[in-house]
């Protein structure tokens, strides 16, 4: 399978992408059009990562902060007419499951109010330490190009290794924001991610607990590291 998330690598394209390859959906034959153009691999990325936001990495002011939401409005309409085009209705469904985390965060973060007043407060800070998420999110590249080329006998190993490696991304992200944030950044990023991947978790991942995962498992998460990645390179 080809590369579908080319560096440097933006955290909304690979939040969407991992919604879209535990739908079931990427590389269905029988359940997608693939000879349509707009049904490809490179529609589903030119809706969620448009050049105009590529302008737009670091959010740090109000005015930054809404054109950012008014480009993911637009790449969520994109998104939904992909949906609506080329997935059965049951694959729908379950993207737009998927994605309610996401879509409460942003519909939050793009409402004035106490909680788009509290992300501007931490936002200049963590918009210093995008390095640091770019360390965590390489391995997460690489991991998806690896993990889904992959074949597994049972179906649960591969989520399994998803799940796992996605509290291991959480915990790096949270690390990277209070090393250099402090504890309330991080508690608030923190939240942040945890919303926003609540869903997934709730989905397919309550069954695999730390004592599941086990030391053993985080031997692979250098190939295998497919997790909700927050749009931190967008806002940070």
């Amino acid at each position: 399978m080809k590369s579908l998330v080319p560096l440097p690598l933006n955290r909304a394209v690979a939040v969407l992408l991992f919604v879209y390859f535990l739908s079931g959906a990427q590389c269905q034959h029988d359940e997608m059009e693939e000879n349509r153009a707009d049904c490809s691999d490179d529609a589903l990325y030119a809706c969620a990562y448009p050049s105009e936001l590529r302008n737009l990495r670091f959010t740090k002011s109000l005015q930054e902060l809404e054109e950012m939401c008014r480009k993911f409005h637009e790449g969520l309409r994109c998104i939904n007419e992909y949906a609506a085009r080329c997935l059965k209705p049951h694959q729908r469904a379950h993207f737009n499951t998927l994605y309610s985390g996401t879509s409460m965060v942003m519909h939050d973060l793009c409402t004035p109010g106490p909680y788009q007043t509290e992300f501007l407060k931490h936002v200049a800070c963590m918009s210093n330490v995008t390095d640091q998420y770019e360390h965590c999110a390489r391995v997460y590249q690489d991991s998806v190009n690896g993990a889904m080329s992959e074949t597994y006998s049972e179906g649960d190993k591969r989520i399994q290794k998803i799940c796992c490696s996605l509290s291991e991304y959480l915990s790096c992200s949270k690390s990277v924001v209070r090393a250099t944030c402090g504890e309330e950044s991080e508690t608030f990023a923190g939240g942040v991610l945890d919303k926003m991947s609540s869903s997934i978790k709730e989905a397919h991942c309550n069954n695999f607990t730390s004592t599941t995962c086990g030391r053993g498992s985080l031997r692979f998460i250098s190939h295998y590291l497919i997790v909700f990645v927050l749009f931190l390179q967008l806002f940070y």
